[in-house]
C-alpha cells in the first residue's frame, strides 16, 4: 500500500535525523530564554561593580538606603536552555486499554524544524507495535507550540495521521489537537476522525436453524463478528501535583467519546500519572472506564534519548519543559470487535411431495 510505504520512509529518516542530532552540521539557533511573564530575559553581558546590586535585565528602582531587593525563581525564571535538539523515546506499556489488549510498544521522535525564543514547530513520528507481528500502527504529525502573553500560557496545536494495521484491515484516522498549557495547569482535547473504509467482517457463523413453527415456517440464528474503528473525541485536564516537584508527578483526568455506526458508543472517564525517575527514565499509570471496554488499566516505563525529559529534581517546571513537552494523545486508532446474534424465520418449508404409485 502506497501510505504504508510513505509512512515507513518519512518515519525512518525521522528517526535517522533524532539519532544524529546536532552532528549534522545545523548553524546554532538562539538560545531560548523565557521568563515568567513571557517575554524573552535578557541575559546580562558583565557582573556590576556593586555587588549590592542585583543585575537581572528587569529595571528595578530602588530607594537609597534601602536594601536591595531578592529576587526569587517564582519571580523572575530563566529557562537557560540551548535550543531543543530533538527526543527520541522508546514506551513499553502492559494490560488492555480502550480499543487494544495486552499493551504495546513504541518508538517516538520528536524533531524541531523551527524555534524562535517562546515558540516552537516540531514533527512527532511513532511507530507502534501491538506485541504481535502483523499489528502495528504508525502515527505522523505535526505541530506547533507559541507563548501567549494574554492568557499567560502555550498555546499548541497538531495534526495527525494514524494508520493501524490489524489480522484483518488497514485503519487510517485523522487527528486534530489543542493545547493550553501553563507550568502548573494543563488542559488538551483531541479529535480522531476515521477516514476510508471504518469496519471489516471478520466472523459469521451462517444460518443455525433452531427448529420450525406453525406453517412450517423454521426458526434460525446467526451471529456476526464485525471489526469497527471507532472516531471520537477527548478532553483533559492536569497538572503538577504539590509537594512532589523532585519526581515532577503530574496527575490528570479526563473523559473520552467513542463511537462508530451500529455499535454502542464508548463514553467513559480516564485518570493518569506520570512522575519523572530521572531525566531519562519516566513512568506513567493510567486506568479508564467505560461501558464497551470496561474497567481498563495499563502502565510502563519511558526511556529518552537526546533531550531530557522534564527535568529531575529541579523544582518547579520551567517554560522550556512545558514548551518541549511530548504530544499527549490516544496512540491506538480504537477498534472494536462486537458479535451480533440475529434470531429469525425463514420462509415455509414446502410440503413432501406425494408418494408415486407404480402401475399395475
Amino acid at each position: 500500500m502506497k501510505i504504508r510505504s510513505i509512512a515507513m520512509t518519512l518515519l525512518t529518516g525521522a528517526l535517522i535525523l533524532a539519532l544524529a542530532g546536532p552532528s549534522l552540521g545545523q548553524e546554532p539557533r538562539p538560545r531560548l530564554l523565557f521568563q515568567s511573564d513571557g517575554v524573552p530575559a535578557k541575559t546580562p553581558t558583565q557582573l556590576p561593580d556593586d555587588p549590592t546590586k542585583v543585575t537581572t535585565g528587569i529595571p528595578v528602582l530602588q530607594k537609597q538606603g534601602e536594601a536591595p531587593p531578592v529576587l526569587k525563581p517564582a519571580d523572575v525564571f530563566a529557562a537557560d536552555a540551548s535550543p531543543f535538539t530533538g527526543r527520541v523515546t522508546l514506551r513499553t506499556d502492559v494490560g488492555d486499554g480502550v480499543g487494544y489488549t495486552r499493551g504495546f510498544t513504541y518508538l517516538e521522535a520528536l524533531l524541531p524544524f523551527y524555534q524562535r525564543d517562546l515558540s516552537l514547530a516540531f514533527t512527532d513520528v511513532r511507530l507502534v507495535s501491538f506485541n504481535h507481528q502483523n499489528r502495528w500502527e504508525y502515527n505522523l504529525g505535526a505541530g506547533y507550540r507559541w507563548f501567549e502573553p494574554r492568557v499567560g500560557a502555550i498555546v499548541g496545536l497538531n495534526t495527525f495521521y494514524d494508520g493501524r494495521k490489524t489480522d484483518f484491515h488497514y485503519y487510517q484516522q485523522l487527528g486534530l489537537g489543542f493545547e493550553l498549557l501553563g507550568r502548573n495547569l494543563e488542559f488538551r482535547t483531541n479529535g480522531y476522525i476515521i477516514i476510508g473504509a471504518g469496519h471489516r467482517l471478520i466472523g459469521d457463523t451462517g444460518r443455525f436453524p433452531l427448529g420450525f413453527i406453525a406453517n412450517n415456517n423454521f426458526v434460525f440464528q446467526q451471529s456476526q463478528t464485525v471489526e469497527t474503528a471507532m472516531g471520537g473525541v477527548e478532553v483533559e485536564l492536569g497538572g503538577r501535583v504539590p509537594g512532589f516537584d523532585r519526581y515532577a508527578l503530574r496527575a490528570y483526568g479526563a473523559f473520552y467519546h467513542y463511537s462508530a455506526e451500529g455499535i454502542r458508543p464508548a463514553n467513559g472517564v480516564r485518570g493518569r500519572l506520570e512522575a519523572q525517575l530521572s531525566e531519562r527514565i519516566s513512568a506513567h499509570f493510567i486506568v479508564q472506564n467505560d461501558a464497551v471496554f470496561r474497567t481498563t488499566v495499563t502502565g510502563g516505563l519511558a526511556f529518552h534519548f537526546g533531550a531530557p525529559a522534564y527535568r529531575y529534581g529541579c523544582g518547579r517546571a520551567s517554560w522550556y519543559d512545558v514548551l518541549t513537552q511530548r504530544v499527549h494523545r490516544d496512540v491506538n486508532i480504537v477498534i472494536a470487535q462486537p458479535t451480533t446474534t440475529t434470531t429469525g424465520s425463514g420462509d415455509a418449508v414446502p410440503p413432501p411431495p406425494p408418494t408415486s404409485v407404480n402401475p399395475i
